[in-house]
């Protein structure tokens, strides 16, 4: 969860258009993600499944949530989810 210039609490932030990052509350709630137009979630962890796979697209890379994790090398493969949904118009929430 990041502070917003409100200075409270938000479950989900937009960083650059169109790219969110939020927590798994954010990615479990269809209210949140409606309000903020999601098409595409983007998951990294384990035992985090997908929640609604009939209404959004996902891409899920199950690593451990560790300093030591090797994320480097599961970034061409988000890169390239995250550059499909930009090609559809779509919006993407990345959370962890």
């Amino acid at each position: 969860m990041i502070y917003s210039k409100q200075n409270k609490i938000e479950p989900v932030n937009e960083i650059i258009e169109g790219l969110y990052l939020g927590d798994h509350v954010a990615a479990e709630n269809k209210y949140i993600l409606s309000r903020n137009g999601i098409t595409h979630i983007l998951t990294i962890g384990t035992g985090l499944y997908p929640k609604f796979p009939q209404k959004y697209t996902y891409k899920w890379i199950s690593e451990l949530d560790t300093p030591t994790a090797n994320l480097k090398q599961h970034f061409t493969a988000c890169h390239r989810f995250i550059n499909n949904c930009f090609a559809t118009g779509g919006r993407v929430l990345i959370h962890c």
